[in-house]
């Protein structure tokens, strides 16, 4: 036990004392948050203002645009300005580009419209003021119709899903930590599962192993390199654990009044888009058990590493000098597919994939954290715990013969077939 112990120490100090380690763990998260959330809010706030010069000559659109979702309409006098003079002038006047209705335009034959800018009209623009007129033309032929505006009112009035147990979170939020969650570990996986493999590579090219192994038995050595690398990921998760505690409490500061005004919102059923993204997503956190998503997210990380880790330090073991890329996809595979199938998951938390996924030793460790914020049956989370647990030992039990002959064989190319031999023995 003792020397396992200094196998461990020396992979965790060896890796901690790194300055790679300080930069990763650093930078991981706030690359994880960039690409999470910055397009979240560059939807909402990094639209740019544009105003648009509507020169209607049909005079239905004439004072029932409205300045909305950054588009502001200039309303041009037809009467005093002519169209030529217009188009050679409107950026001068502040305009991006110059929307006109030709007088032969009619609510029960529409005609297309022109758009003139010396700009591209980008898309959301474009399905903006298309919207909006649609509208205009929607209330002009009801009102032609001899429709009371009463009966209008009646018939724009939108339904609205509101979450009736206001414990939980809504589902962008629930999504947006599932996907964090689940592509944490999953890089964090493939990472630490190459690093080990290539350490027990390195150590077998460089016969470091002979000397290691007449000391210790090959079974300790492969515990103690998958466990003090295993202490490494835990020491940059808890790190990463309190940088978030410590942001988030930031944030609530900065937000508090915002997070006050969204949650009488949500009381009174009121609309919330005019509130910042992040008050909302700070308000909806609450809302989740913050503590099992922590505890949970260190389980699955730590049964599903030292899974993954005992298969990649059983390749390493197997293979040549410069590695073995056949067997290398064994392990990494089921990884790239669990985060595939996550994709799918975080539409439907609950459906006969996500169950069973999130079920299977080797997807769980992703599948079962994605699903985590949506607040599976608790018998899921216990049944995906226990047989994490079955399959790191049976997982181990096996990489510890394949890495016990493996270690000190070399010039042989090992095959898959040739490896389910070693276990046999």
């Amino acid at each position: 036990m003792n020397k396992i112990l200094l196998i461990i120490r020396r992979e965790y100090m060896t890796r901690v004392k790194k300055r790679i380690f300080l930069v990763t763990t650093l930078l991981a998260p706030l690359s994880i948050a960039v690409i999470t959330l910055l397009p979240a809010y560059l939807s909402t706030h990094g639209k740019q203002e544009e105003k648009i010069a509507l020169y209607d000559e049909s005079g239905i659109f004439s004072s029932k645009m409205e300045n909305r979702d950054h588009l502001t309409f200039g309303h041009i006098n037809t009467a005093n300005v002519p169209y030529d003079s217009l188009k050679k002038n409107y950026t001068a006047s502040g305009f991006s580009g110059i929307l006109r209705i030709p007088a032969d335009f009619s609510i029960s034959q529409p005609l297309s419209i022109e758009y003139f800018s010396t700009d591209q009209l980008g898309l959301m623009t474009q399905g903006g003021i298309e919207n909006q007129m649609n509208e205009v033309l929607r209330k002009e032929r009801l009102r032609a119709a001899n429709i009371s505006p009463e009966v209008m009112e009646q018939l724009n009035v939108p339904v609205k899903i509101i979450q009736a147990d206001l414990s939980q979170s809504t589902a962008q939020t629930s999504t947006i930590l599932a996907y964090v969650m689940g592509f944490m570990i999953y890089i964090v996986m493939i990472t630490y599962g190459m690093m080990v493999m290539q350490g027990v590579m390195e150590e077998k090219k460089n016969r470091i192993a002979e000397v290691i192994t007449s000391s210790v038995k090959p079974f300790q050595l492969m515990m103690g390199k998958i466990v003090g690398i295993a202490l490494v990921g835990l020491t940059q998760f808890l790190i990463w654990i309190v940088l978030s505690g410590a942001v988030i409490s930031l944030l609530k500061g900065l937000y508090g009044g915002d997070m006050n005004d969204m949650q009488q919102m949500q009381g009174m059923n009121a609309p919330q888009q005019d509130l910042p993204f992040i008050a909302g997503f700070l308000t909806d956190l609450d809302k989740l058990p913050l503590a099992l998503l922590a505890f949970g997210f260190v389980f699955f990380f730590l049964g599903g590493y030292l899974l993954y880790a005992s298969i990649f330090a059983a390749i390493g073991a197997a293979s040549g000098e410069e590695g073995d890329q056949s067997l290398t996809f064994i392990a990494t595979a089921p990884i790239i597919i669990s985060i595939l199938i996550m994709v799918s998951v975080l539409n439907q938390p609950n459906s006969r994939l996500a169950v069973i996924t999130s079920l299977i030793p080797f997807c769980s460790p992703i599948i079962m954290v994605g699903r985590l914020p949506f607040g599976p049956p608790a018998w899921q989370i216990i049944l995906s715990g226990v047989l994490l647990i079955a399959g790191f030992v049976f997982t181990v039990w096996v990489a510890g013969k394949i890495y016990r002959t493996g270690i000190l064989m070399y010039g042989k190319k090992i095959t898959f077939r040739e490896m389910m031999k070693w276990v046999r023995y």
